[in-house]
């Protein structure tokens, strides 16, 4: 079990490289002007994709400890956001780690979809931009059982 508490960092991570290599093959050729840095850093990214990083994450009805537990999510679990983020940021001790982070404002993935408010400090973001170029979340879900399987040590 203590393995896999350092496995969770290679899943997430492996993950980031293989959206990012998903992303740079599927990219089309243009002109400069229309990609260019300037207009890239204006454009807001239509969906923000996370990972949970530790298991039963609280989805809350408000943004801070207080607030009313809608649904509860797996480690490796995926949430979706539009971006939203909560003023305040709340301390909170994860794995040994303190935080001290906002609430993100987030819809489970799940065909229920609860929407509410996970902690920051518990969200590791795997995919930030249009909807249509999202990862496809089963593939993801599968590398990630995979992943858990092998051994941290080796």
């Amino acid at each position: 079990m203590k393995s896999l508490k350092f496995l969770a960092p290679a899943v997430l991570s492996a993950l980031v490289i293989l959206n990012a290599c998903q992303q740079d093959a599927k990219q089309t050729t243009t002109t400069p002007a229309l990609t260019s840095a300037s207009q890239d850093a204006k454009v807001k990214p239509q969906v923000y994709l996370f990972a949970t990083t530790v298991d039963k994450l609280n989805l809350r009805d408000q943004p801070n400890k207080a607030g009313k537990v809608i649904a509860q999510f797996a480690e490796g679990d995926f949430v979706e956001s539009n971006g939203e983020v909560s003023p305040n940021k709340e301390e909170a001790q994860l794995r040994g780690i303190t935080y001290l982070e906002p609430y993100f404002k987030v819809t489970s993935t799940t065909p229920e979809q609860h929407n509410g408010w996970a902690y920051g400090g518990a969200l590791q973001r795997v995919y930030a931009g249009s909807r249509a170029g999202s990862p496809d979340l089963g593939k993801l879900s599968q590398f990630t059982m995979f992943l858990k399987t092998l051994d941290a040590k080796n």
